[in-house]
């Protein structure tokens, strides 16, 4: 049955106008919207990337207009992954990274029923990370955006579970954040020359960078050691749950790598504080989520406004797709209720946000859905 109430997209993302970007951050080529033969593009010079700006949604007012069409109340709009600043020199880094962040800033300011913002810092700098931290909390921003993987002190990338990511979990658990992972810049940590033949990575690597994060941050017990923090992975966390049979017999028939491990893999993917996205495309795979994850931490996102998101409906397809198609067929097809949809779409969010039965999710809950 097609969803006919008003729901929240867990996971979006929005782009600046050309006029708000600083003329610095185009100069040295770290980050550009341009017009290249009629065509609109996101561009990164500095590392010759550029992707299309297919549709008018990617900006703020259309994307207002887009989800007032589609019922969705709110966004929680998510930083640009091409802003984590992997790499790049510390000056440049921070000057990124304020940009992001204030712009996250203004636009939850100005709609803050909406829209709530993200904010992002990089790992390596975690003395200028954790200002930024106590920067962004001071402006009412509360999600804190990390990628999977980063590059350390030593030049290599590495898990966003070192002891310079755990200093940003114990502010972040301080200060009530919840917290976001996405991967990105699979390219550099997966050296195959065709890697990206027929856009391959974003559907094979992007999952894997995603899933070898989630088997560290549960063998190293994240979850455990920070309870009352709420962290959310991109995308269904699908290799995690696939592959957790595979990580069961690894344990039994190596348990020397599991030293110190107490938990198993089943109990890892049904942790009360890791949540994980609808972004899926599949309804078959909801019902295989919901058998190994479970419901309760599934969070509706879309992706929005990328045409690789979830249900996005400018996206020519023999079957046209809307935001909540792929929940819509799981509910027809008896793998997930009527009333799992709506809190999947609607109440889960708030959880991951503000913890269970926040006195503070009431009270957003109430300014959004406010007749």
């Amino acid at each position: 049955m097609k969803t006919n109430f008003e729901f929240i997209d867990g996971h979006g993302h929005i782009l600046p106008m050309p006029n708000q970007i600083p003329y610095s951050i185009k100069k040295k080529g770290y980050f550009n919207v341009v017009i290249e033969r009629d065509r609109a593009f996101m561009a990164q010079y500095f590392i010759k990337w550029k992707r299309p700006i297919s549709d008018e949604t990617f900006f703020i007012e259309p994307r207002l207009e887009w989800m007032a069409k589609h019922n969705i109340a709110h966004t929680v709009m998510l930083t640009l992954s091409q802003f984590y600043c992997n790499g790049i020199l510390k000056k440049d880094a921070l000057e990124i990274i304020k940009f992001q962040n204030d712009f996250h800033a203004e636009l939850q300011s100005k709609y803050p029923r909406q829209i709530t913002a993200g904010f992002v810092v990089q790992p390596l700098f975690i003395g200028e990370a954790l200002m930024e931290c106590d920067r962004m909390v001071k402006q009412g921003l509360k999600i804190l955006c990390l990628p999977t993987h980063y590059i350390n002190d030593k030049g290599n990338f590495v898990s966003c579970t070192d002891e310079n990511c755990c200093k940003l979990f114990r502010f972040a658990n301080d200060n009530n954040l919840a917290i976001h992972f996405h991967p990105y810049d699979y390219e550099r940590m997966i050296h195959i020359e065709d890697l990206d033949a027929f856009g391959g990575g974003h559907i094979t690597a992007m999952v894997y960078l995603t899933g070898h994060f989630h088997y560290v941050f549960s063998c190293r017990n994240i979850h455990g050691r920070f309870p009352d923090l709420r962290f959310n992975l991109s995308h269904g966390n699908m290799m995690a749950n696939f592959s957790m049979g595979r990580k069961s017999q690894w344990k039994d028939g190596r348990p020397d790598y599991f030293e110190g491990v107490t938990t198993t893999p089943e109990e890892e993917l049904r942790a009360p504080n890791v949540f994980f996205d609808t972004i899926v495309h599949d309804h078959r795979i909801i019902r295989d989520l919901k058998e190994k994850s479970g419901s309760d931490n599934m969070i509706f996102g879309i992706d929005s406004p990328y045409p690789l998101g979830d249900g996005i409906d400018y996206v020519q397809s023999k079957i046209p797709k809307y935001p909540t198609y792929t929940l819509d067929l799981a509910e027809e097809n008896d793998f997930i209720t009527a009333d799992e949809k709506y809190a999947i779409t609607r109440e889960h969010v708030f959880d991951w946000l503000y913890g269970k039965n926040s006195e503070k999710a009431a009270a957003v809950k109430k300014m959004i859905f406010a007749p």
